[in-house]
C-alpha cells in the first residue's frame, strides 16, 4: 500500500508533541509494511532537514517551502476577507504546484496531518484517493477559549479568527472520507458537526521508552512548547498560584521549566526555587530528574502526548481536568488530576515529603498506557480501517 502523508511541519526531529503524534503515525506505516512518502511545508520556523529523517527504505521525504512569518498590514488585510489569517498563510501556488505534480505519482491513501491543508483540499479530492485527516485537535475550539481569557481589543479579533476557522474546520471534517481523532472528546465534539467516518486514534507509545526515574528530591517540573500559548496561560497559573506557597512549606523545592522557544517573560520569572532551562535535547533523561511532572492546561483540545511519555517512564503526573481531557478511562491512570490550585499545593507536598507514596500511581500509569496506547492494538486499527477505505 502507498501511502501519501502531508504535514505542515517536518515530524523529524521531535521537537514538540505534534511532531511526536506525526511520527508516530508514520513508524505505524512502516510497522505494516507500507510505503510511505511524506511531503511536508518546510518553514522559516520549522525547517526541513533530510538527515534527521530515519533512513528506511520504505519512506521518502520531500519538502515544499512557503513563508508563514505574519506581518501586521497583511493581517489587518485579512479582516475584510473571509478567510482566517492562519489559513490565508498556508497556501501559496508553489505549493499548490508541487502537490498536484506529487499526487500523479499514484497513492492508495492520502493521510494528511492536521487542517492547515484545508485550502488544498479541492486538489487533494480531485486525484480520486481516499483523503483521511489525522484530527490533532479542535483548532478552532482552542482558538474561541483564548478569546474568553483575554482582554479587548485582542478578545474581539481572536473571537473573529475562531469564528473563520470554525467554518474552514468544518468544511475539512466534511471534505474528507475519514477522520482519525487522537482523543475521544475531540471525535465526541466531530461527531456531533459531521457524518464523514470517524475513528478513534490516540498515539501509540513504544513499550521500551518505560525508564526507572532517579529523580531529585523535593522536585517537580514542567516540559513543553513554551510559544504555544494554552502553555504559557497555564505556567502563569501554576508560577502564581501553586508555586510560592509550596516553596513556602518546603524550602528546598525546586520547580524546573523547560521548553522549547522559552519567552523572555518566563526565562526572567523572579521566584524562589524556579529554575528555566534551555530547550532540553534529551527529553526522556529530564524527566527522569525531576519528580513529578506539572501540566496546568485551562485551554486547547487533543491529546497531551508527553503525559503519556511520563506515564509510560513510571513518572508521577500532576494535572488540570482540561489537560487530560479526552484519554480514556482516565480514572485508571494514575494521574493525580485537580483544577483547585489548593489542592495542587497539597498533592506536591505531600509527595515531595512522602515518595514512596506515589509507587503504586507509577505502576498503575504504565499499565494504563500498555492497555489503551501500545503499538500493536493501534496498528491494527490503522491497518482494518485503511482496508476498509480502499476496498
Amino acid at each position: 500500500m502507498k501511502i501519501l502523508q502531508l504535514t505542515h511541519k517536518p515530524p523529524y526531529p521531535a521537537i514538540d508533541g505534534g511532531c511526536i503524534a506525526m511520527q508516530c503515525a508514520t513508524e505505524s506505516f512502516l510497522r505494516l509494511g507500507y510505503q510511505v512518502t511524506l511531503f511536508t511545508l518546510d518553514t522559516f520556523k520549522h525547517p526541513f532537514d533530510l538527515k534527521a529523517f530515519p533512513q528506511k527504505q520504505n519512506l521518502e521525504a520531500i519538502s515544499a517551502p512557503i513563508d508563514l512569518q505574519t506581518s501586521i498590514f497583511e493581517a489587518f488585510k485579512n479582516l475584510f476577507s473571509g478567510q482566517s489569517y492562519i489559513m490565508e498563510r498556508f497556501y501559496a501556488p508553489s505549493v499548490a504546484n508541487a502537490l498536484e505534480k506529487q499526487l500523479q505519482n499514484g497513492y492508495d491513501v492520502i493521510w494528511v496531518e492536521s487542517i492547515f491543508w484545508q485550502p488544498y483540499l479541492d486538489l487533494l479530492k480531485v486525484a480520486g484517493i481516499p483523503v483521511v485527516l489525522r484530527s490533532h485537535n479542535v483548532e478552532h475550539g482552542i482558538w474561541r477559549e483564548l478569546a474568553f481569557s483575554s482582554a479587548f481589543p485582542k478578545s474581539a479579533y481572536l473571537r473573529l479568527l475562531s469564528r473563520r476557522l470554525r467554518k474552514e474546520e468544518l468544511e475539512m471534517w466534511n471534505g474528507v472520507d475519514a477522520i482519525f481523532s487522537i482523543s475521544t472528546s475531540d471525535t465526541d465534539f466531530i461527531r456531533s458537526h459531521s457524518n464523514t467516518r470517524l475513528v478513534d486514534f490516540p498515539m501509540s507509545v513504544a513499550a521500551h521508552r518505560a525508564t526507572n526515574p532517579a529523580d531529585q528530591k523535593n522536585t517537580c517540573f514542567h516540559l513543553g512548547a513554551m510559544d504555544w500559548i494554552p502553555n504559557q496561560e497555564g505556567m502563569r497559573w501554576f508560577l502564581n498560584e501553586v508555586w510560592p506557597r509550596v516553596n513556602q512549606s518546603i524550602k528546598d523545592a525546586r520547580f524546573h521549566l523547560a521548553g522549547r522557544r522559552m519567552t523572555p517573560e518566563f526565562k526572567q520569572w523572579k521566584s524562589t526555587g524556579v529554575i528555566v532551562h534551555d530547550e532540553i535535547s534529551d527529553a526522556p533523561a529530564f524527566r527522569s530528574q525531576y519528580g513529578i511532572m506539572v501540566v496546568p492546561l485551562f485551554s486547547g483540545s487533543g491529546l497531551r502526548i508527553k503525559i503519556l511519555e511520563a506515564l509510560a517512564e513510571g513518572i508521577l503526573v500532576l494535572a488540570t481536568s482540561k489537560a487530560v481531557e479526552g484519554m480514556p478511562s482516565v480514572e485508571e491512570s494514575g494521574i493525580f488530576i485537580s483544577d483547585d490550585p489548593n489542592e495542587w499545593r497539597q498533592i506536591l507536598a505531600s509527595m515531595m515529603h512522602r515518595p514512596e507514596e506515589g509507587q503504586s500511581r507509577k505502576t498503575q500509569g504504565k499499565t494504563y498506557v500498555l492497555e489503551y496506547f501500545s503499538e500493536d492494538s493501534l496498528d491494527q486499527i490503522l491497518k482494518t480501517q485503511f482496508e476498509s477505505l480502499i476496498g
